[in-house]
């Protein structure tokens, strides 16, 4: 799942949003 957040996809990105604006 970690992997995942490694590359450049719009699902990773919306998600590492979600850490940062939380």
């Amino acid at each position: 799942m970690w992997v995942n957040l490694l590359k450049p996809t719009p699902h990773s990105i919306l998600f590492r949003n979600f850490l940062l604006a939380s």
